[in-house]
């Protein structure tokens, strides 16, 4: 945590904690299995609790745990959970119209297909219907993709919203009928579609600690912190890199 609040991440972070504690009682009393994920998790594995430039939640859940717990969050009227852009987001709903609200970013895990062309074809259907919903593609994506995406963010500012998040839910569950070997985290950001995960991933939890509670992270947490951050992972960020996302400072 932000103990000297070097980052203008302490408040939110003790608010984060509540939350998450909320999303943890939720998930365990309705026997849904999610895991922290993301730097949320590398917090708890490195820190024990946030990252201390971080200032929000991430936790992954496979698509049959995530219908389960939208049902659960409509039965429970002090949190929400929000569709922003093709994000999951849970919040308290006190906070649910606030910009820079204390929320856990909720990632799906569907099924990657084992056929290649199909592979391809879910990919680059998901990155071009993301393209659907943005103003503008991001500087962060390669120019190439840039150029072939903007026709898609020029046809989404004339297209309903519901329309795009239904095309988005229908490209995301494509393969979900039969085992495959991987899992993708499709409703993620545009870097990390391409990430592969073994489907035996999110067989085996185990109890961490994070701040002053416990959560549940996937006990093949190193494997999968080197999917994500590479060998190196436990070698923090150079301090110039050192910033949060959301907070507004």
């Amino acid at each position: 945590m932000d103990d000297k609040n070097l980052y203008g991440t302490l408040e939110v972070q003790k608010q984060l904690v509540g939350l998450l504690r909320h999303f943890d009682s939720l998930c365990i009393d309705n026997g849904i299995k999610y895991s922290l994920s993301s730097g949320s998790m590398l917090g708890a594995v490195r820190h024990g609790g946030f990252i201390p430039w971080d200032d929000d939640v991430d936790v992954t859940v496979l698509r049959e745990d995530f219908d389960k717990f939208v049902k659960v969050v409509k039965n429970d009227p002090d949190v929400c959970l929000l569709k922003i852009l093709w994000l999951d987001r849970f919040r308290f709903s006190s906070d649910a119209g606030k910009e820079s609200a204390p929320t856990i970013d909720v990632f799906i895990w569907d099924n990657v297909p084992d056929s290649y062309l199909l592979r391809l074809f879910k990919f680059y259907s998901i990155v071009l219907c993301q393209g659907l919903f943005k103003r503008r593609p991001s500087r962060r994506i390669p120019i190439m993709k840039r150029l072939l995406m903007w026709p898609f963010s020029m046809i989404g500012r004339v297209t309903p919203s519901r329309s795009k998040m239904r095309l988005y839910e229908k490209l995301s569950v494509i393969g979900n009928r039969n085992r495959t070997r991987f899992y993708g985290g499709y409703h993620d950001q545009f870097n990390a579609l391409g990430f592969r995960y073994p489907v035996s991933m999110l067989d085996s939890l185990e109890r961490r600690k994070f701040e002053d509670i416990e959560v549940s992270i996937m006990t093949a947490w190193d494997r999968y912190l080197k999917i994500i951050y590479g060998p190196d992972y436990m070698i923090p960020t150079p301090v110039a890199e050192r910033r949060p996302r959301h907070v507004q400072q």
